[in-house]
């Protein structure tokens, strides 16, 4: 790992190297990320690393600036101050439940931990932050796994129907308040071939698709069996792996299928919205378009038996796990004059109490 500073001094190290800033107004900035607290920079692996590549980058900073630093990544500084506040709570619980996540260190900076874009000294953030300073969710003596996500479209769910395992009193599905946020619906609608969709399964065997419908005991789609026709050996798979597996925004969706024919008579007489990138091949012109169609689908509410040229269609709201607090619902409630204890009852329930940190 080589460091060459301004004037030309470099420093060369086969071993980690910690910056620690000497005045607590010092920030260290790297990538166009701004840090505070202590970086450490670890050399990349001689034989895995590539030309240039940046080393293991790792922040060294206390509980309440972490908060700060991933409620900036995660919210709005525009949103109101008792969402805000709500939120910061949330992190923190989250935050101590977790501690060591990545085992040699406790959390990335994805949304695969809690997202964290760098510092942030704004006001909004620093307020809700301060407001809430050492405040935890607990039960049974213990901080609550205080998961959290962008928008539940119109419900949350409950714990053990998207992880499985035991269900937790404090991750109940409730109404949510979410219908006026931006990841309220869906802004694309995937659709998958059945031949192509059971390769991504990896289903064996041939003939029709067998879709079999899974629900909770209050009536929610929790998920699928599939299988082939000729083969009574399938897969069951959650509404939370179809989202992992596919990509797609969340798990709250239902699916729906149509036909070649259905899809040939939406295309002619669909309307034509809008004409956008144009790719050149010869005499060829790949040009993507915006269409209204209006195709014939039936939804899957009971086993069906598909053919491999049909079709599957996802239709979805919202953005995540949908399992805790809702960001764009506690935004809403705290619009609505909720204080940020009431947000934290309304999604975590009245079992967790709210507790001062020693």
């Amino acid at each position: 790992m080589v460091l060459v500073s301004d004037l030309g001094d470099s420093i060369i190290s086969d071993y980690p190297l910690r910056f620690v800033p000497v005045a607590e107004t010092a920030r260290l900035i790297l990538t166009d990320r701004v840090y505070k607290g202590e970086l450490e920079l670890w050399p990349t692996e001689e034989c895995l690393a590539e030309q240039d590549e940046l080393p293991y980058v790792y922040n060294y900073l206390p509980l309440e600036e972490y908060v700060c630093c991933v409620l900036a990544s995660e919210a709005y500084p525009g949103w109101n101050h008792q969402a805000l506040s709500a939120l910061a709570v949330a992190i923190r619980s989250y935050t101590l439940y977790n501690l060591g996540k990545h085992r040699e260190y406790d959390f990335c900076d994805q949304a695969h931990c809690q997202k964290f874009l760098g510092f942030s000294d704004h006001p909004s953030f620093l307020a809700a932050v301060n407001q809430t300073r050492g405040e935890v969710l607990t039960w049974e003596g213990r901080v609550i796994n205080a998961v959290y996500h962008s928008s539940s479209g119109g419900h949350t769910r409950n714990n053990e129907d998207v992880w499985g395992g035991d269900p937790a009193p404090y991750l109940r599905g409730v109404t949510d308040f979410d219908q006026n946020g931006q990841n309220y619906a869906w802004q694309q609608t995937p659709f998958f071939k059945v031949s192509d969709f059971s390769t991504v399964l990896d289903l064996k065997g041939s003939g029709g698709l067998v879709i079999t419908p899974s629900f909770n005991m209050e009536g929610a789609l929790i998920g699928f069996a599939f299988r082939h026709r000729k083969n009574k050996a399938g897969r069951e798979v959650s509404n939370e792996e179809l989202r992992r597996m596919l990509a797609l925004p969340s798990g709250n969706f239902q699916l729906y299928h149509f036909d070649r024919e259905d899809l040939t008579e939406a295309l002619q007489g669909g309307n034509l919205v809008n004409l956008g990138a144009v790719e050149v091949n010869q005499d060829d012109l790949t040009i993507q378009a915006e269409l209204n169609l209006v195709v014939c689908s039936r939804l899957i509410q009971e086993t069906v038996i598909l053919s491999p040229d049909e079709y599957l269609l996802f239709i979805g709201n919202g953005a995540g796990h949908g399992v805790g607090l809702s960001q764009w619902g506690a935004q809403a409630m705290g619009e609505q004059g909720h204080t940020y204890q009431a947000i934290l009852r309304h999604f975590y329930g009245r079992v967790p109490q709210l507790t001062k940190l020693e």
